[in-house]
């Protein structure tokens, strides 16, 4: 029969290999999700090694919450909109095909029917709980019967029947939970997921990556199995200082450890030439040119300097693997303290004078509120450039947060969090454009 490494949610299998690892699933995992599994005695077969810590048969496995691995697919270019084109593309090569048989085959022929569209499959998605479906093993001598009891709820044949692909024959299902895998395992194992997971109640369902039969049986070691996200799916931040990569990096650590090893940094502690706006600016300049590889993208602060880098970066001609974003403007820097030669008055700074520091917790201190000073005026931004008082002690504050403290637990992340989520769409739409590609590969004109 072979030995078989799985990819399942909450039991439900979406793809498997037999004999070898098949596709590599280990970007979907960390270092601290592999889990040792508790295994029944009649699930060792003769001559397998396994775990026994304190004398329980084990073997480990790679699981994660389907909440978490569902930001990792979108880092990887998995996305609503992808998985729609995926669906779309693939509805409409099974009508072609389906037309071309019935031409060819008219004895066989059937009927064409209307199929779903991508939002009702959806929600046909959506509105089922993967852990409220049966998973005992069903096998009965009357067939009809064994049918009925396997599918389940999932028995509107006129509903099922405009699923792309639909077979109503279910040979492979032995269960209302493999049923329902069945049913909508027609796009990507990941792209499954990723509409597993437009259901909230679906989000603590773990995912798991099986491989621990592999190992034992000797097909694999453990040390072919490899966590974390690949080099080539990894996203280099470049932005204009050291203090923006160490306080993105940290905030990335805290608030988002599920995603944050998609993310790495320049190393800016000695040498580094392209500190500053315009030094950026050169730097992208000279990475479109040689036509680099890598997935970049830049940060830029939103202040004078960083939107006028900004809109020449973008300017660029940047190719689908390079991205630019500033800062994000929020409505908390509409009327912002701010001291100018009038002395102190409340005005908005968004495109001004926001940098990384403003999205800090700048109640978080022993000074009084919060100001930025005005400085140097931008001809071409026809505005004051400033900055935020005091701004290397809030970081020095953010940059000694602790998990668990107290100061980590009445800190206000609010703004970072905000930081956080433009970055990760940036990147997102970088990878979602590369997974775009791949699908036109699969269902080519």
């Amino acid at each position: 029969m072979g030995t078989v490494i799985s990819l399942e949610v909450s039991g439900m299998e979406l793809d498997w290999s037999k004999n070898s690892l098949g596709i590599d699933h280990g970007g979907l995992f960390q270092s601290a999700d592999h889990h040792v599994k508790p295994l029944n005695e009649d699930q060792i077969e003769e001559g397998e090694d396994f775990d026994t810590p304190d004398g329980i048969l084990c073997r480990t496995v790679l699981r994660k919450p389907l909440g978490q691995v569902a930001y990792r697919l979108e880092l990887l270019g998995f996305t609503l909109e992808n998985i729609r084109y995926e669906y779309e593309l693939m509805a409409k090569d099974s009508i072609e095909y389906q037309e071309e048989f019935n031409e060819s085959c008219p004895e066989y022929a059937k009927p064409i029917s209307n199929m779903m569209s991508f939002d009702e499959f959806v929600n046909f998605i959506k509105s089922v709980n993967i852990s409220e479906l049966n998973d005992d093993y069903i096998s009965l001598k009357d067939r009809v019967k064994e049918r009925e009891l396997i599918m389940g709820r999932f028995n509107n044949d006129e509903l099922l029947n405009r699923i792309p692909q639909y077979d109503n024959t279910f040979d492979n299902a032995w269960s209302e939970k493999s049923a329902f895998g069945a049913l909508v395992s027609i796009l990507h194992p990941y792209s499954v997921m990723r509409l597993l997971a437009e259901n909230p109640n679906n989000h603590n369902e773990f995912v798991t990556w099986d491989y621990g039969d592999l190992v034992s049986a000797g097909y694999a070691n453990i040390k072919d199995i490899q966590v974390n996200a690949r080099r080539r799916d990894k996203f280099l931040i470049a932005t204009e200082g050291s203090t923006d990569s160490n306080v993105i990096k940290y905030a990335l650590h805290l608030l988002r450890p599920d995603i944050e090893d998609f993310f790495h940094f320049i190393d800016m502690s000695e040498g580094y030439p392209f500190t500053g706006s315009g030094n950026l600016v050169k730097f992208a300049a000279g990475l479109v040119k040689i036509d680099i590889q890598n997935l970049i993208v830049f940060v830029l602060d939103n202040d004078c300097e960083g939107i006028e880098a900004y809109d020449k970066i973008r300017k660029l001609a940047l190719p689908h693997n390079i991205s630019c974003m500033h800062l994000p403007d929020l409505p908390h820097f509409n009327q912002f303290p701010a001291i100018g030669p009038h002395g102190v008055t409340y005005e908005n700074i968004n495109g001004r004078a926001v940098a990384i520091e403003c999205y800090l917790d700048l109640r978080f201190s022993d000074y009084d509120e919060a100001k930025i000073r005005w400085s140097n005026y931008k001809k071409e931004s026809d505005a004051y450039q400033g900055a935020l008082e005091n701004k290397d002690y809030y970081t020095k504050k953010f940059m000694k947060l602790k998990p668990g403290s107290k100061d980590f637990s009445n800190y206000d992340f609010a703004k970072l969090a905000i930081v956080l989520d433009e970055l990760i769409k940036a990147c997102s739409k970088i990878s979602s454009e590369i997974r775009k590609n791949e699908v036109d590969v699969q269902y080519p004109d």
